[in-house]
């Protein structure tokens, strides 16, 4: 997650054209009604072999890089551009998103 806020900020701070040529990946978001039932799914996405970029136990909103396998709870990234800058449930994200990841990567 921290590579997809250096990657909204390239464009103003850099000249080359690296920036036009380098591939986004954005996260998911989703939000937990509490920091324990985050946590509860956290496990499940370690088992998945999804690694940890960050964590704040503070925060219920938990952004997933499904695309390279790692997920975060980073208080400022939270705020930035994420998948179709929508906030998922923990059952929307499940249902719609992680399930089809899951069975297309045979977990």
């Amino acid at each position: 997650m921290i590579m997809e806020l250096y990657y909204e900020h390239y464009a103003q701070n850099c000249k080359d054209r690296y920036w036009e040529m380098e591939e986004k990946s954005l996260p998911y978001m989703i939000g937990f009604p509490s920091v324990p039932e985050m946590f509860e799914f956290i496990e499940e996405l370690k088992k998945d072999g999804l690694v940890s970029v960050g964590t704040n136990r503070s925060n219920r909103h938990l952004l997933v890089n499904l695309e390279l396998k790692r997920y975060g709870v980073i208080y400022r990234a939270c705020g930035h551009s994420r998948i179709g800058d929508r906030d998922y449930t923990v059952e929307e994200f499940k249902e719609e998103i992680y399930l089809p990841w899951k069975i297309k990567n045979g977990l």
